[in-house]
């Protein structure tokens, strides 16, 4: 074999001139070391795998790629500098390790493995502490415990459990650590001194361990006493129930409950139940101040009541009488008001009487009784609340009396403004006056004919009016009906009778052309009118007498158009019939016809004439209007040379044709 060198130790395989060589042959070998630190090492600490290759031929620095394995468990892989890597971890598991790590060589060194280095790692060591959030607690209080387990290397997981060393050892409670920590909650320590110990349950990535031993004192819970009274002040002889509440704000007490009064002397006693209790006491006449006392238990300290004045003075009874029940509205209604005493003694002070939270009146005492007078109470059923207050010998009352109070009663009136006979269209107005013997009524009338409504109007001071122009001809039978507005009772009107006739019309007649010319078109218009409204219906023409035609109204006007009027003067007549508002009338007009004027033309033979030859000649008539009739005459100066009859060509043109012999 032969090769070129071109630097020490740096072969290249393209300088070889054969390469039939392993390629081993042509790269150096190598050794690979391996340490691990700390050895042994607790769980969760971290560490180093540290890794070294170097070349078994030559001073040259190796590079690549080591990994490293526990056992067939990869654990990590490092690149080479300067010939050196390592690996660091914190999350081996507890228990032995055999670590291996293996160089893959580069294009100069040959790859190695180290020798297997054992490592042992061990649970880590732990502290437990606990502390208390109440110290001293009073008894039934929630007291938190907190709890804390620490390790240098990793933060432990798992179980903690606190006991009661003065107590046997007695469970307290547990939690699970969450980062490390966790609490206990109890409201359950009985009183007296506990040495609370918190105990870390062993696993098998960290050691167990305990706290120091925790004093704590639970004390008796204060207390606060109330003491009431069934009645206060109350009658000489009634039973009064005393109700004693004993309250904690951590729990309920027990035990026994005293109650006497100012002197000290124990006037009963009772036994708690859900931290409450009652005594009964039937006192005589006079004032007490009365004290409930509690005695305490191992858990609850004892409590005194403040002191409860109590009053005991004779019975009283409450009785009422009305001047009017039931009542209308608006009337005074006089309440009066007894005090009886069961020893027949004189009651003395005052009397209210209420409505829910509205007062109707007080009054004092005279000989026992008094008197309230209301005239303010609304329609419908009264409770009313009546109290004596009691004196400094009698003892307060109270009843209650229903009072009743209706709808005062009405008188409605009903007038109109029209005479008896009032035209049709004429504005009417209906006036109702409503009157009642208290108050004046309020709300809303309406006034009818049968079951039609004619209009309605609301009261001001009891009076209102409507007004309608809308009665038909004839006679109307009116009613207003008062409708209650609650105070006052409903009441209706005697019949009003109002009689609507028929209104009187002028008629006035118009010709467009006046005088007219005969043939001539002629508009004949009739207006009729009224003081109210516009007619309606139909309008007779008649010339003389004679019907010449006829029109019906629109807006109380209608015309008749006429080309047939002959010459002459016509007295014409226009007749209004009537409707069923409105009354019937005529008006006149005097329409001269004239005759209609005309223009006559003659046309005929050439002149001059031959003697003895024929000739003829035509006549045309023209008029303005119409069509002329009669006889055409020509003349020769004056002298007459015949006649023709015109005969129709086109309205308004006759004509007519006069043949002679020259």
């Amino acid at each position: 074999f032969f090769f070129k060198q071109k630097t020490a130790y740096e072969i290249r395989p393209r300088d070889w001139s054969s390469d039939v060589c392993s390629s081993d042959l042509m790269r150096s070998p190598t050794t690979t070391a391996l340490t691990v630190a700390p050895s042994p090492a607790p769980f969760g600490a971290l560490v180093t795998l540290a890794v070294s290759v170097g070349s078994a031929l030559d001073a040259t620095t190796a590079a690549g790629t080591v990994t490293i394995r526990d056992g067939a468990t990869l654990v990590g892989s490092c690149t080479l500098a300067d010939g050196a890597c390592s690996i660091a971890s914190s999350t081996l598991a507890t228990g032995p390790h055999a670590f291996v790590a293996t160089y893959g060589g580069d294009a100069g060194h040959v790859g190695s493995s180290s020798a297997e280095v054992a490592l042992t790692v061990a649970p880590a060591a732990t502290t437990t502490t606990i502390a208390s959030s109440l110290e001293p607690a009073p008894f039934g209080a929630l007291v938190r415990l907190s709890l804390e387990v620490s390790a240098a290397t990793a933060v432990p997981v798992g179980t903690v459990r606190v006991t009661d060393a003065a107590r046997g050892d007695a469970l307290v409670g547990s939690c699970t650590l969450a980062a490390g920590r966790c609490d206990v909650t109890t409201a359950t320590l009985a009183t007296g001194a506990h040495d609370l110990v918190a105990t870390y349950l062993p696993s098998a990535d960290f050691v167990g361990s305990a706290s120091s031993p925790l004093a704590q004192t639970i004390v008796p819970a204060t207390t606060t006493t109330s003491l009431a009274s069934s009645a206060n002040p109350a009658g000489a002889g009634e039973t009064v129930v005393y109700t004693i509440a004993v309250a904690s704000a951590t729990g309920v007490p027990t035990g026994t409950v005293s109650l006497s009064d100012g002197t000290g002397a124990t006037l009963g006693a009772c036994t708690l139940a859900g931290g409450r209790c009652t005594v009964e006491l039937a006192l005589p006449n006079g004032a007490y101040e009365l004290v409930a006392r509690y005695a305490g238990d191992g858990d609850f300290a004892p409590s005194a009541s403040a002191s409860l004045a109590q009053v005991v003075r004779a019975a009283t009874t409450t009785g009422v009488v009305s001047s009017a029940d039931p009542a209308a509205y608006g009337q005074s209604v006089t309440l009066t008001v007894t005090i009886s005493t069961v020893d027949g003694s004189v009651a003395t002070g005052t009397v209210s009487i209420s409505e829910g939270s509205t007062t109707v009146g007080a009054c004092a005492l005279a000989s026992g009784s008094c008197t309230v007078t209301t005239a303010a109470l609304g329609v419908g059923v009264h409770l009313l609340d009546v109290r004596y207050g009691g004196d400094a010998g009698h003892a307060p009352d109270a009843t209650t009396y229903t009072q009743t109070v209706v709808p005062a009663p009405t008188v409605t009136t009903l007038a109109s403004s029209a005479p008896v006979s009032a035209v049709y269209g004429a504005l009417v107005t209906l006036s109702v006056a409503v009157d009642a013997t208290t108050g004046t009524p309020t709300g809303t009338v309406t006034i009818r004919e049968g079951a039609t409504v004619v209009g309605s109007c609301t009261l001001s001071s009891g009076r209102c009016d409507v007004t309608t122009a809308t009665l038909a001809t004839g006679d109307h039978d009116l009613v207003a009906t008062y409708a209650t507005d609650g105070d006052f009772a409903a009441s209706a009107s005697a019949t009003l009778t109002q009689t609507i006739v028929r209104n009187a019309t002028t008629v006035v007649l118009a010709s467009s052309v006046a005088p007219s010319v005969f043939g001539e078109t002629v508009r004949l218009r009739a207006t009729v009118t009224s003081t109210t409204g516009v007619p309606t219906g139909t309008i007779a023409f008649l010339d003389a007498g004679a019907t010449i035609g006829a029109c019906t109204l629109a807006g109380g006007v209608c015309d008749l158009t006429t080309a047939t009027l002959a010459v002459g003067s016509h007295p014409l007549t226009a007749t209004y019939a009537g409707d069923a508002n409105y009354a019937p009338a005529s008006g006149e007009l005097v329409q001269v016809v004239g005759k209609a004027p005309t223009t006559t033309a003659v046309t005929g033979a050439a002149s001059p004439l031959t003697a003895g030859a024929s000739a003829s000649f035509t006549v045309t008539v023209d008029a303005t209007t119409g069509l002329p009739t009669g006889s055409a005459w020509l003349l020769d100066g004056s002298d007459v040379l015949g006649s023709c009859e015109l005969v129709a060509v086109s309205a308004p043109r006759a004509a007519c044709k006069y043949a002679t012999t020259a």
